[in-house]
């Protein structure tokens, strides 16, 4: 007969610490699995269709997680709510709108190993941002990481040839998706200067929701006047292009892992180890990328994709140093 695990065993410093790895690790895996699907998908749907209909099953899924809490969350934050809807519309439109469009669209022009690549140069956007701001200060190391992770964006921009540069002869999707990157830079300084003082699964319900009201529109208008945009067989009442196994089960993993199930695990990896040492995990979602990507999309890992990953992972690393000071 087996004994029940000891409480204090459960809730050792160790216990925690190993809880809050895996927590992390999963978020990451699962942010990276976004990349490879969109990828998989950026030729059967377009990338508002593909933003609108994960958000909404996404929605969907979470207002009926939330359904016994609404009254509460209401109660205690409907002022809020009402107060700061700017913050909310703008949090809403930089970071569910422009930065999952503009990814879904960069991964129909370039491999997602790339695109993991240049994603991971947020932290050199916001270090920036901040400055000019947040009135932030950073220290010198923090500036040498902003500088090594952009050298390591130019190496993947370039794909290793400085001539490439010198001719702009950079991928349109690359360029695609540093754009947005400076969209979710932008989201991370007004959640900073303007924080939420909600729970993660109101605010991501709430900025869901009114990422659906902004996508529908704009995804009916490229319905109706790109006809580039439409894949065959498209239901123009519904907006839903045909239905197939495959494109079930990936809006639903779109829905339930990179929308909702990586951001709880990713809070509650936080509230265990503080968010210092929880943003070294990041570094994994390029990594869980390249990986994926060369296993199920067949994509190659060159040389420079190595040099550029090791540039912005060191580069990343100082700057979260300064993070960490």
């Amino acid at each position: 007969m087996s004994t029940p695990a000891s409480p204090v065993i459960a809730d050792s410093p160790r216990h925690k610490r190993w809880l809050a790895y895996s927590l992390l690790l999963t978020a990451s895996l699962l942010w990276a699995g976004n990349t490879i699907i969109g990828r998989g998908l950026a030729q059967h749907i377009s990338p508002l269709g593909l933003s609108f209909w994960r958000w909404l099953l996404a929605f969907g899924l979470l207002t009926l997680l939330n359904l016994p809490r609404w009254p509460a969350y209401w109660r205690d934050y409907g002022e809020q709510i009402r107060e700061r809807w700017k913050t909310l519309v703008s949090l809403t439109f930089f970071g569910v709108v422009c930065y999952n469009a503009f990814q879904y669209w960069a991964l129909r022009h370039s491999p997602a190993i790339n695109v993991a690549l240049v994603a991971s140069a947020i932290p050199i956007v916001i270090l920036p941002l901040s400055v000019v701001v947040l009135k932030v200060r950073p220290a010198p190391h923090a500036w040498l990481g902003v500088g090594l992770s952009s050298l390591g964006v130019l190496v993947v921009l370039s794909r290793g040839e400085l001539g490439n540069l010198l001719q702009l002869s950079v991928s349109k999707g690359d360029a695609i998706m540093f754009v947005a990157v400076i969209a979710w830079g932008i989201y991370t300084i007004i959640l900073r200067k303007a924080p939420l003082n909600m729970p993660i699964r109101l605010s991501l319900n709430l900025q869901i929701g009114l990422g659906c009201c902004l996508l529908f529109p704009a995804y009916a208008v490229e319905i109706l006047f790109n006809h580039d945009a439409q894949p065959p067989g498209l239901t123009l009442g519904l907006l839903l292009p045909p239905l197939t196994p495959n494109l079930g089960v990936a809006l639903l993993y779109l829905a339930v892992g990179p929308s909702l199930l990586s951001y709880l695990c990713w809070d509650r990896g936080v509230s265990l180890i503080g968010a210092p040492a929880a943003g070294v995990f990041i570094n994994f979602i390029p990594i869980f990328a390249a990986f994926l990507a060369v296993m199920f999309l067949g994509e190659s890992f060159h040389l420079y994709h190595a040099l550029g990953l090791g540039l912005l992972l060191a580069g990343v690393g100082l700057i979260n140093k300064h993070k960490a000071a």
